[in-house]
């Protein structure tokens, strides 16, 4: 037994190592050990360097590092030239204000409709499922800006840019949507023509099948029942927040509509729901909520757990959870209110910030450049005060208070 529990803890050990690029393992009664069992973990340092050059770069002041401004302006990290094939939402971790917000946002709102009509979510729906953002700006700004009722003015928009298409060299082509509107390919968000493996030609996707339903009778009637009488068709600054549906009943209601690409499991139900909740059509999550959601997609916001240092890879609900809360805990506690605000702090915040740890490091990794910033922090925080150094958080974390939270969440779960 006990040479069994000391394989599985070299194995542990070996795991985490290759997740957090190397580092010593902490002796068995350090506080955490059984979330973060290596010495640096967790690496907070790393969200404060991040944080720091994203709060600076939204507030147009100075530069404080030449890689990470690389990153948010889609440059080369070796060349530093453009690369204008990226989204720049990719890489921000502020969500609430993010271009792609606003562009939904400038699209839903330009008639005098309101979301919380009849059609409400079916606009949603059509604008979400097929990936609209950043990269479909020209389209949105050109012919989103109208309030659909029913498929067949879907089908008469989106096959008139089809049409427009065609015949067009490809740099000349409006893109009209995304498969990779939230970073990785998804083909239930592209209208774009499929090519067969065993075929040189194209076959045009069936653009009724991806908006008839969005329009169905039985879709509008769930919209309906699920805002209430309290809800539906108001305006939302009368509504009050204990009217409003939660979180998790907006997510499972999504999810249970049966549309292509809003499934259990996607991110796209995901952001849609992060969507109704930043614009008041559903109460904001809590921190169990997104610690639940991290461990049920298993995706990007979980991986960035683990580059932080948190031994969840393979772990179940609860333990995902409490790392999730430790995240947030911290950056609640030393986050000023001010940076709060510019970064739109918050459950949903986290989230999309752990999403882009691991694209910030992988960037890093990929350049040779990672060891080089976990050095230069090192050097820092054994010299320097980290406000003096305009860090929004500090440089070494308090295992001790860290433990106090996760007891907290621990009870409670």
């Amino acid at each position: 037994m006990v040479a069994s529990t000391r394989r599985a803890r070299r194995r542990r050990i070996r795991r985490m190592q290759d997740d957090t690029c190397g580092g010593v393992p902490v002796p068995d009664n350090t506080p955490l050990y059984d979330l973060c069992p290596m010495q640096h973990a967790p690496r907070m340092a790393f969200v404060s360097l991040m944080l720091r050059e994203v709060l600076a770069f939204n507030r147009q002041e100075a530069t404080h590092s030449r890689c990470l401004h690389d990153i948010l302006e889609c440059r080369s990290l070796r060349t530093h030239k453009l690369q204008p094939f990226l989204d720049p939402d990719h890489f921000t971790p502020i969500r609430h204000a993010n271009r792609g917000q606003q562009l939904m946002l400038a699209s839903l709102q330009s008639s005098d409709y309101r979301l919380t009509s009849e059609y409400g979510l079916s606009n949603m729906l059509v604008r979400f499922g097929t990936g609209q953002g950043l990269k479909t700006e020209e389209f949105m700004t050109s012919h989103l800006h109208r309030w659909f009722t029913s498929y067949t003015e879907c089908l008469e928009v989106f096959e008139h840019a089809r049409q427009s298409n065609q015949g067009c060299p490809k740099k000349e082509k409006i893109k009209f949507s995304n498969g990779q509107c939230w970073g990785q390919p998804c083909w239930q968000l592209s209208l774009d023509d499929v090519k067969k493996r065993t075929d040189t030609t194209k076959t045009p996707r069936c653009f009724r099948e991806r908006f008839e339903p969005m329009f169905a009778a039985s879709l509008l009637k769930t919209w309906k029942t699920h805002l209430g009488e309290a809800v539906f068709d108001k305006d939302l600054s009368d509504v009050s927040i204990q009217d409003l549906p939660s979180y998790e009943t907006t997510q499972k209601m999504i999810e249970g509509i049966g549309i292509q690409g809003f499934g259990s499991k996607s991110i796209t139900s995901m952001q849609l729901a992060n969507f109704m909740a930043l614009v008041g059509l559903c109460r904001l999550p809590s921190v169990e909520t997104m610690g639940s959601l991290t461990w049920k997609n298993g995706k990007g916001a979980l991986n960035g757990l683990v580059n932080l240092g948190f031994d969840v890879r393979n772990a179940g609900e609860r333990d995902v959870i409490r790392a999730f809360k430790c995240v947030y805990d911290y950056l609640d506690h030393y986050l000023s209110a001010g940076d709060k605000e510019t970064l739109g702090f918050g459950a949903i915040f986290v989230e999309h910030l752990l999403c882009k740890v691991i694209r910030w490091s992988n960037l890093l990794t990929h350049a040779n450049l990672r060891e080089q910033v976990d050095k230069m922090l090192a050097d820092i925080a054994a010299g320097h005060d980290w406000r003096g150094e305009h860090y929004p958080l500090p440089l070494h974390v308090d295992r001790l208070q860290l433990q106090t939270w996760h007891l907290e969440v621990r009870e409670r779960t």
